[in-house]
């Protein structure tokens, strides 16, 4: 009976060594930064445009990077954030 015990917590501290030296990949935050006012390319040249509140869609409500890779196609970059 203590024979079994022995070999199941040998075999679980070693897959807990094993699970102890995995690696991850590092994770990149981004920020992006506003244009300079004389940057812009534009003149001042009268009336503008006054753009509204904007709405996202749930799926990119999140902190991940997503990448449209076709029409229907999106992926989430989980290592890639802003």
């Amino acid at each position: 009976m203590i024979k079994p015990l022995k070999s199941a917590a040998l075999y679980t501290c070693c897959l807990l060594l094993l699970a102890a030296c995995g690696t991850t990949r590092p994770s990149h935050f981004y920020l992006l930064t506003p244009l300079a006012q004389n940057d812009s390319g534009l003149e001042d040249s009268g009336p503008g445009i006054i753009v509204g509140p904007i709405t996202l869609p749930d799926y990119l409500l999140r902190p991940q990077i997503v990448l449209r890779n076709d029409e229907n196609e999106i992926t989430f970059e989980e290592f890639h954030r802003w």
